[in-house]
């Protein structure tokens, strides 16, 4: 009899597991395309969007704390312009992790592996097949620029442009 309740009562986290996760992937399928509308909107009428994006997710890619010096200029514009409706930048990076998350979850159930962008680089070159081989050489020069620009992000190294 013992056995027969913990083996209900594994069943029954199990149930309440999975009724959690469900409900995390419908609120992600809701809320999504609402993060993308927004980032449309911010592009449209935040005129150095751009680079502060571009700041953004190299924060995220980076998995830094801080803004770099050279980022922090736009930065603090788009702080500005986000009192106006009452929102921060930490908003505008949890809408992105949000963006990011929603499409690593509804990518799982496609059986597709994976990878952070630092384990996806280490892996590169071993997990392209050949089906895929035309975009290879081009793939890893996109790699190499954001491991260039990531690194050089605070140098000026980078443009002359004044937010970045």
């Amino acid at each position: 009899m013992e056995t027969y309740k913990e083996g209900t009562k594994e069943i029954l986290n199990i149930l309440e597991e999975v009724i959690n996760k469900l409900q995390s992937m419908e609120t992600l399928a809701v809320y999504r395309d609402f993060v993308t509308d927004f980032i449309v909107e911010l592009g449209v009428r935040f005129r150095d969007w751009p680079n502060a994006k571009s700041a953004i997710y190299s924060k995220i890619r980076q998995e830094s704390v801080n803004y770099g010096q050279r980022d922090k200029e736009c930065i603090s514009k788009l702080q500005n312009f986000l009192q106006a409706v009452n929102m921060t930048v930490e908003d505008i990076e949890l809408m992105i992790r949000f963006k990011k998350r929603s499409n690593k979850e509804f990518h799982k159930g496609e059986n597709l592996k994976h990878l952070e962008p630092k384990e996806a680089r280490e892996n590169f070159e071993a997990s392209f097949p050949d089906s895929l081989k035309a975009f290879k050489d081009s793939f890893r020069r996109v790699l190499n620029a954001l491991d260039h620009w990531d690194k050089y992000r605070n140098s000026d190294m980078l443009t002359n442009n004044s937010c970045i």
